[in-house]
Order: structure tokens, then sequence, then C-alpha cells
């Protein structure tokens, strides 16, 4: 497989937004500064109680959206990308490259940690996901980025992990 098709598989199962204008295989983003991050091993209980309550909340977002691409739930996966990049989601999400394709599967997922970047976090997820004709699954890290709305937290993009 060459490097090209295995960028663009990955940012298809990040989220089906390939189409929004952020590439996989071209992104530069520096590590977040500012607010702490949070990993999986750290005592949440440590946190201030803000930050506990955002990071909670923003975990359990991406856990329900990747619920439904496990469950291939289509409809409530769209409940949790951000409006302004729903149209994008609804051309991509089932079609070959898209997160929800028939050709996917997630097998599993783990979420590895938290960073709050201004306004928005970052949650890493750690996946496993089958892919029609390969023997063995593939892992991969894919970074959401979450933004607030006035009904929650919705997921405004998504990109392989470069760390």
């Amino acid at each position: 497989m060459n490097i090209r098709s295995a960028c663009t598989r990955v940012l298809a199962l990040a989220l089906g937004l390939t189409s929004t204008g952020v590439t996989a295989c071209a992104s530069n983003d520096e590590p977040p500064v500012g607010r702490p991050s949070v990993d999986a091993s750290q005592d949440s209980n440590t946190l201030a109680p803000d930050l506990h309550t955002q990071d909670t909340e923003v975990r359990m977002a991406v856990e329900n959206y990747l619920d439904a691409v496990k469950h291939r739930d289509v409809a409530q996966g769209r409940l949790l990308i951000c409006a302004d990049v729903r149209e994008k989601f609804d051309a991509v999400a089932t079609t070959d490259a898209g997160a929800f394709s028939a050709r996917f599967t997630l097998v599993a997922y783990s979420i590895a940690d938290t960073r709050f970047k201004g306004t928005d976090v970052q949650v890493r997820a750690a996946q496993e996901i089958s892919v029609a004709g390969q023997a063995e699954p593939e892992k991969t890290t894919i970074v959401y980025t979450m933004t607030r709305t006035a009904d929650g937290w919705c997921i405004a993009h998504a990109l392989p992990d470069r760390t």
C-alpha cells in the first residue's frame, strides 16, 4: 500500500470529513500549549473542577461518536458533528472513503488523552480498524478537535496523530 492511500484511509476513518479542506498528510500542527493535557493514567480528581467537567464531557462525546461508528449509526454520529461541517460529513460518511463505510469496521478504541488548546479540546483516540480485504486490523490514533457550542461539545475536525 502506498503512503498516500494510507493517509487518505486514516483521515476517512477519522471522521468522514475528507472534503473539509483539512488534509491529513499535509498537517504540521504544533503540539498544543497553554492549558494542561490529561493522559489516561492521570488522576482526573486532581484537575480543577471546570477542567475535570470539560475533560469528562469531551471524552464522552468522542466515545459516543466512536460507538456510533462501531455500530454504523450514521444518524447518531452526525449529531456529534459540528453544524458547519455536517453537509460535508453527509456527502462522505457512507462512501467508500467515509468512517461509516461498509469497508471499515471499528474493532476497538480507547481514549488516550485530552489536551486543551484555547477554547477547543483535542482528544486522542487509539483505534483498531478492520479493513475489508486485509487480514490484519490497522492501528491508528486520531486527534478529534472538539468545539463548545450552545448544545455542548461537537467534533470540528479530526486528523491522524502526528506525535
